[in-house]
């Protein structure tokens, strides 16, 4: 867990966040919120294997946090927000129920950290950023418009959709902002978890063929970490206080097919990507998931998925 402080360079916002997961989306958030002002940032223990250490590192960020906020307000900067950002969490498309009861263990913890800064700081604005979804929710359903309701299929949508609930039941004083991005895109660095994108980009410079679950022809609606990071991390900087559970599809409302992107990707590497695909009834994975524009959310402008390709390739060959 990372604990940023944070001035906001458009406004005279002061946060404090806490950013549980740091990987593909929780780094553009970290990366969105260095660009958006002033931080300064402190690594925190959070156990998410041993339950006793969890609660004693929960307790420890707590006492953390009360020091920086008591700290600052003595220095004449005293906060306007608590923000907690949940980005974290193994537990993939195909999570199993011990990863899934493992995560939503954490995650209960968090929340009740998240329900004691509330009562502890009145004055503050305290609120929770939720990284949730698209495709966990919505798996199998064709087009998504304004009236399309979850409908899980998987143990890892169930997840998320519980995730959701469990905070929209949360005392009505902590603003609650959830996100369901589609498929999430981007490269956050050596050794970490590599999507589809970047994996296709990696391979086809080394010549390798890159096995795909699913088929030529299925469609996904691609959006760049960046522009989550960048629009969480402004969300963060707003001074705008809700009353009710903000729900956000973050989502680029133009399907892409595989082929689509190999063809993208073929023309930033300038070389043949080869594909092996792998159909199997314990991993499908080919069914379409389609976004309507009709339920973007305002004031979210994502690039278009050959620009994101060529911003991957780009941070690829950087690191």
């Amino acid at each position: 867990m990372i604990l940023v402080q944070h001035h906001c360079s458009q406004s005279t916002k002061r946060s404090v966040v806490l950013l549980f997961g740091t990987g593909l989306i929780g780094s553009s958030i970290l990366k969105g919120l260095r660009q958006s002002g002033e931080t300064t940032c402190h690594e925190c223990p959070f156990s998410w294997n041993e339950a006793n250490q969890r609660t004693r590192d929960a307790e420890g960020i707590y006492s953390r946090l009360i020091g920086t906020v008591e700290s600052d307000g003595n220095c004449g900067g005293a906060p306007n927000s608590i923000a907690l950002v949940w980005s974290a969490g193994k537990a993939g498309f195909f999570a199993s129920q011990e990863d899934i009861d493992r995560e939503l263990e954490s995650y209960h913890v968090v929340l009740s950290l998240l329900e004691k800064l509330s009562l502890r700081f009145p004055t503050i604005k305290v609120e929770c950023h939720l990284l949730s979804s698209a495709g966990g929710l919505f798996e199998d359903q064709g087009l998504v418009d304004i009236s399309t309701q979850p409908s899980p299929k998987r143990l890892y949508g169930h997840l998320k959709y519980e995730q959701e609930n469990l905070l929209a039941k949360l005392d009505s004083d902590i603003a609650k902002y959830i996100y369901r991005p589609t498929s999430v895109y981007g490269y956050s660095g050596p050794g970490k978890r590599m999507g589809l994108i970047p994996t296709l980009i990696s391979n086809g410079i080394q010549n390798q063929t890159s096995t795909i679950v699913g088929s030529l022809n299925t469609l996904r609606d691609y959006v760049f970490n960046d522009d989550i990071g960048n629009h969480i991390a402004a969300q963060i900087c707003s001074e705008e206080r809700m009353t009710e559970t903000d729900i956000r599809l973050l989502a680029s409302g133009k399907p892409s097919s595989i082929f689509e992107i190999q063809h993208f990707v073929e023309r930033v590497i300038r070389k043949k990507v080869l594909l092996n695909f792998l159909a199997s009834p314990e991993t499908d994975n080919a069914t379409d998931i389609v976004v309507g524009s009709d339920v973007l959310t305002e004031n979210w402008n994502p690039i278009d998925v050959s620009t994101g390709v060529r911003c991957v390739k780009d941070l690829f060959m950087a690191n």
